[in-house]
């Protein structure tokens, strides 16, 4: 059995006395990762590997259940919840098998469940009302234009049958 086999929770008073400073809450979630807070299982991987394939367990699946870690921002959990990376359990699985060793494939997973989170807690700047104003122009001139090709469609169909009004 390897020595990564087994990584489970955090225990509940420490769960109480962590909480997000406010660089974490800009980012969206505590990083470094706390320790304890995923469980990591180790598996026979899949494809071409020879013999070792056989031998080892070299793939790696990491398990987070996302409801219930303190170390993720509420905005970042609520983007998570409402994609459709969950299962059942409500429990995000992150799997890398793309080396022949457990280590590397454990960074791996750890990378794209960081790179995971940073997508689900983007937030894109607010708009300078410059920005806005340019918006509402160019939303008023694809109305219009969409009017014109409107009236533009109406004329050819009466042109073409003479007798649609």
């Amino acid at each position: 059995s390897s020595g990564i086999n087994a990584e489970y929770g955090v225990s509940h008073q420490c769960r109480r006395l962590l909480s997000l400073s406010a660089n974490d809450e800009r980012r969206g979630y505590i990083y470094p990762f706390p320790k304890g807070v995923y469980q990591i299982t180790d598996m026979k991987s899949s494809g071409p590997g020879g013999q070792n394939l056989n031998r080892r367990n070299t793939k790696i699946a990491l398990r987070l259940k996302v409801t219930g870690v303190y170390w993720i921002s509420e905005r970042t959990r609520a983007s998570i919840m409402n994609s459709n990376l969950l299962d059942k359990r409500g429990s995000l699985t992150v799997t890398s098998q793309i080396s022949r060793n457990q280590i590397d494939n454990k960074k791996d997973c750890l990378q794209k469940l960081q790179r995971l989170l940073d997508e689900h807690s983007f937030v894109p700047p607010e708009s300078s009302p410059q920005e806005l104003a340019e918006k509402a122009r160019l939303a008023k001139i694809r109305k219009e234009r969409q009017k014109k090709k409107e009236r533009t469609n109406k004329y050819k169909l009466n042109r073409d049958n003479p007798f649609v009004r």
